[in-house]
């Protein structure tokens, strides 16, 4: 005689066992991390570029920087006086030079004659400029020299001489003013 279960039971018993093989599998499986936490670091600044003055392609450039000829419109002061406005053409090979002089015997208003045991009065003036490198393609220098009357008339008389010379950077367009002993003034201004 054969026995046979009702169908409902075959049922759960088929459930059972199915859920029971699930359950088995969820505890085997591992559980599964995180995602890794990605940090982004910036990164570390460029080293400043170092130009190598002694490479030949950089002493080539600043050579032919050099020779290019610029012209300065230069204004000479001395105290409220201006002793010359003109301007200079120059590169590293030729420098700018001006030069007055004037020697002479001065009057006075009282008629008498200053610097007749001196032979005379003498108003000098010399200026210098030369392209000079010194780090600045840019770079230039500025000699100047004012030799003037100390004082017109009455006693004393003599001479004063006052001077300066100075290294500076002037870009195209850009002006300087340069200021020495004794009132003496220069106003410098590249063209461009």
């Amino acid at each position: 005689m054969k026995t046979t279960a009702p169908i409902g039971i075959v049922c759960f018993i088929a459930a059972v066992s199915v859920a029971t093989s699930g359950a088995a599998d969820i505890s085997k499986a591992k559980p599964t991390a995180p995602p890794p936490t990605v940090l982004t670091v910036p990164p570390p600044p460029a080293p400043p570029v170092s130009i190598d003055r002694d490479s030949p392609a950089e002493s080539a450039r600043i050579q032919r920087a050099m020779q290019e000829i610029v012209t300065l419109d230069i204004e000479v002061t001395g105290g409220t006086e201006r002793l010359w406005l003109g301007s200079m053409r120059v590169n590293n090979q030729t420098s700018g030079d001006y030069t007055s002089s004037l020697r002479h015997i001065g009057p006075c208003a009282d008629g008498e004659e200053i610097g007749r045991s001196y032979g005379g009065q003498q108003n000098q003036l010399t200026v210098n400029v030369r392209r000079a490198y010194n780090r600045d393609i840019d770079g230039f220098t500025i000699r100047v020299g004012w030799t003037h009357p100390r004082q017109e008339c009455g006693s004393g008389g003599g001479q004063a001489t006052v001077g300066f010379e100075q290294g500076f950077a002037l870009r195209p367009g850009a002006s300087i003013q340069l200021a020495g002993d004794g009132g003496l003034s220069v106003k410098i201004t590249r063209r461009r």
